[in-house]
């Protein structure tokens, strides 16, 4: 057992062991399962003989052959007192299927069926998909079973439950196998998995028969009760150690209890010694490499661990608040610094536009004006000397002048004057030249006027 392995001392817990019942059943050859199996082997047999041979073999308190009741044998389970009826054993126990049937299956149209009744069988009966597979499963299977104060029995040793039985191809010689030898590979192949496993089970209760809602009968869920070991089990739990935890996973798990959270220490006897006295907790167990609590240390530890955590849960929310609000000022006030340079440099192009564009309508008023008052200062100070000025020259004319220049005799005066009759090309060139000449002297004596005034 594992307090033997771990060195711990388990004499003060007592449980009902059903080893004996269990070796009743699959013991060689004496066991019962065996007996029925030989008995199955005689043609000659009959369910009396096996009956016979129960009672002249099973030397055990567990089997009894109850009086004045024929075919009938009576054996003490965990759970009560159960009576079995022979009728029918032997011929179910052989399960006998014709050869002709057999291959008649193997060789028909249907390819599932072939592949049935062609594959081959392990020992409990079930098909093996591949000898890879069914190799691997039958190694991981330990030679010996059994564990505990009673040495392992001779049908534990060196069990291949998985050893394949492949039918002959299309003989009827098959090698074949009861339903006892598939039921008693079947229950030390599940022993074998119980025994290198941790197997935690599921217990269904029906609270009633008549399946009813709301309707719950106590007698019935104590049989039940009763029946699949809860409270024997509940019982050996409050006696023994039900917990038992390896060093590291137990430091991993409580060390806050003992230490600070960022300590993180080793995984040793010591340190878990340690956490234990800081929980102030009594009668626990140390092992080898494991340590042995009850089921109430656990539930002391636990809350303890709640209490811790939640207190750090605490610090950690009222820690990450501070970081976050502060964290929020800081983002604040960079937002607020980055909003104000925003701001700031869209008001000062705001800003230098708008005199950009007070200055430019400042510039064009006073255009405006200069042109204005110089064009009048101008026309000022130019008005006496038109009026000196020749009207060739660009001097100002009365209306009487201007409707004379412009009357039709005028024009005719100054055709005829040009074009006369009796005036050449020499003498018409000439009289152009000279009033050009005119002109631009009248001209030049009226900017010098100017000029001068100025």
């Amino acid at each position: 057992m594992e307090y033997q392995s771990e060195g711990v001392d388990a004499s003060l817990v007592e449980y009902e062991d059903n080893r004996p019942i269990l070796d009743m059943f699959l013991q060689k050859p004496m066991g019962l399962l065996s007996l029925l199996d030989e008995e199955s082997r005689f043609p000659q047999a009959t369910d009396q003989t096996l009956v016979d041979k129960f009672e002249d073999n099973l030397r055990c308190k567990y089997f009894w052959i109850p009086k004045r009741v024929e075919l009938c044998f009576g054996i003490q389970h965990y759970a009560g007192k159960v009576m079995y009826k022979v009728n029918g054993f032997l011929e179910k126990n052989r399960d006998t299927l014709p050869a002709d049937i057999v291959v008649v299956l193997r060789t028909s149209e249907n390819k599932l069926l072939q592949q049935l009744f062609s594959s081959p069988l392990t020992k409990t009966g079930n098909l093996a998909t591949s000898r890879a597979r069914v190799t691997a499963a039958s190694r991981s299977l330990p030679p010996q079973l059994g564990s505990g104060r009673t040495k392992s029995p001779k049908y534990l040793l060196k069990v291949d439950t998985m050893e394949m039985m492949r039918h002959p191809d299309e003989t009827t010689n098959m090698r074949r196998q009861t339903v006892a030898s598939y039921f008693r590979y079947s229950l030390m192949d599940l022993l074998s998995k119980m025994v290198v496993g941790q197997p935690h089970f599921v217990r269904c209760i029906k609270p009633n028969d008549d399946r009813q809602a709301l309707r719950f009968c106590k007698e019935r869920v104590m049989v039940q009760l009763r029946y699949t070991g809860i409270l024997e089990t509940v019982n050996i739990r409050r006696q023994g150690y039900s917990h038992r935890i390896l060093f590291e996973d137990f430091v991993n798990r409580y060390y806050y209890l003992a230490f600070r959270a960022h300590q993180m220490p080793e995984t040793s006897k010591e340190n878990a010694v340690a956490i234990l006295e800081r929980a102030k907790l009594e009668d626990w167990v140390l092992g080898k490499t494991k340590v042995f609590l009850r089921y109430y240390h656990v539930e002391q530890l636990n809350l303890l661990l709640r209490e811790v955590i939640a207190r750090v849960v605490v610090m950690q929310a009222y820690t990450k608040g501070w970081l976050g609000a502060r964290r929020y000022r800081k983002e604040k006030e960079k937002r607020n610094r980055g909003a104000i340079i925003i701001q700031s440099a869209w008001r000062g192009h705001v800003a230098r536009q708008n005199l950009k564009q007070i200055k430019k309508e400042r510039d064009e008023a006073a255009i405006r004006i200069q042109s204005a008052y110089r064009g009048h200062r101008v026309r000022r100070d130019h008005r006496p000397q038109r009026r000196r000025c020749p009207p060739e020259a660009g001097g100002k004319t009365t209306k009487e002048e201007h409707m004379r220049s412009n009357s039709p005799k005028s024009k005719e005066a100054h055709t005829d004057h040009i074009h006369g009759g009796n005036v050449g090309p020499d003498s018409r060139d000439r009289q152009v030249k000279d009033f050009k000449r005119d002109k631009g002297q009248s001209r030049r004596q009226c900017n010098e006027a100017l000029q001068g005034d100025s």
